[in-house]
C-alpha cells in the first residue's frame, strides 16, 4: 500500500487496530511476544504504525523507540504512548547511530517497506553486537589455509564501506588442493563469507549453514523453517542475556584499585 493510503486511512487503521477482539491480533499477539527477548537497554520497532505494538512492549518492561513514514499513523501513537519516542523516517534510511539497540521488532511492517534489502541492512547497522546470535558455516575453500589465512578471516578486511570478519575460524580438515573451515559469524552483511574470502583470493567451492546459536540445524533442508520448542527458545533467551551481561561488564570503567 501506498504513504498517501496510509496517510488518509490513518483514523480508520487505528480505530480497526485498538477495537479489542476485532482483528486476528488480540489472538495470537500472546504467542508472538513468548518470543520476543527480555527487555535489555533499547528496542526499535520500524514501521510501528498506530503504536500498538510499541505500547505492548512498554508495558512488558522495555524501553521503545519506534518509526514510521506515516505521519497521521505516528500521531496517533504518540497521542496514545507518551512514554516512547516516535519519529518519522524512512526504514531504509535509519537516523540512528550504530549499534544503538538491543532488539529491533519489525511487526507486520517489512510487506509495505519499499525497500526491504537496504532496510534490514540498516536494521543489522543499529542493531548491538552483543545481542546478534552466532552463526556457524562449514566452509570449503580451493585453498590450503594457514594460521596467515585464519587470523586474516578474523581481523577482517574491507570490502567497500564494510569491514567484513569473523568471530572464530579453524580448519576443520584439509586435502590436497581445497580445506574445509569453521568459520562462526557475530554478525550477517549481505554475502559476508563470500566476499570476504573473495577479498582475500579465496574461491568458495562449497559454504553450509550449520547451526545458529547453540542449536545445530542438522538435517533440516535448505530453505525450510521449523517451530522452536519451549526449551530451544530458552536455551536462546540465555545465550542473548549473557552476551549482553558480559558487554555491559566490558564497557564498564575500570575500578580503581589504588
Amino acid at each position: 500500500m501506498s504513504r498517501d493510503h496510509w496517510e488518509k486511512q490513518a483514523s480508520n487503521w487505528a480505530a480497526w487496530a485498538r477495537t479489542p477482539n476485532f482483528d486476528a491480533y488480540w489472538e495470537y499477539s500472546s504467542a508472538f511476544f513468548e518470543l520476543v527477548p527480555a527487555p535489555g537497554r533499547r528496542t526499535l520497532e520500524v514501521g510501528c504504525g498506530e503504536g500498538r505494538v510499541a505500547r505492548d512492549l512498554v508495558e512488558r518492561g522495555h524501553r521503545v523507540t519506534a518509526c514510521d513514514s506515516t505521519f497521521e499513523l505516528l500521531k496517533l501513537a504518540r497521542d496514545a504512548d507518551r512514554t516512547s519516542g516516535y519519529l518519522r523516517c524512512d526504514a531504509a534510511a535509519l537516523p540512528y547511530r550504530d549499534e544503538s539497540f538491543d532488539l529491533i521488532v519489525f511487526y507486520n511492517s517489512l510487506m509495505d517497506i519499499d525497500d526491504m534489502e537496504s532496510s534490514v541492512r540498516e536494521a543489522a547497522r543499529v542493531l548491538a553486537p552483543e545481542t546478534h546470535l552466532p552463526k556457524t558455516y562449514h566452509v570449503q575453500i580451493a585453498a590450503i589455509a594457514d594460521t596467515d589465512i585464519l587470523e586474516a578471516i578474523h581481523k577482517g578486511v574491507r570490502n567497500g564501506s564494510d569491514l567484513l570478519r569473523a568471530k572464530s575460524a579453524r580448519i576443520l580438515r584439509r586435502g590436497k588442493r581445497n580445506c574445509w573451515l569453521e568459520i562462526v559469524l557475530d554478525e550477517g552483511k549481505n554475502r559476508h563469507i563470500r566476499r570476504m574470502l573473495a577479498q582475500l583470493g579465496i574461491e568458495v567451492i562449497r559454504l553450509v549453514r550449520v547451526a545458529i546459536g547453540p542449536h545445530a540445524l542438522g538435517e533440516l533442508p535448505r530453505g525450510s523453517v521449523r517451530l522452536l520448542t519451549a526449551e530451544e527458545k530458552q536455551r536462546l533467551d540465555r545465550v542473548i542475556k549473557s552476551s549482553q551481561t558480559g558487554a555491559r561488564r566490558s564497557n564498564q570503567p575500570p575500578k580503581n584499585l589504588s
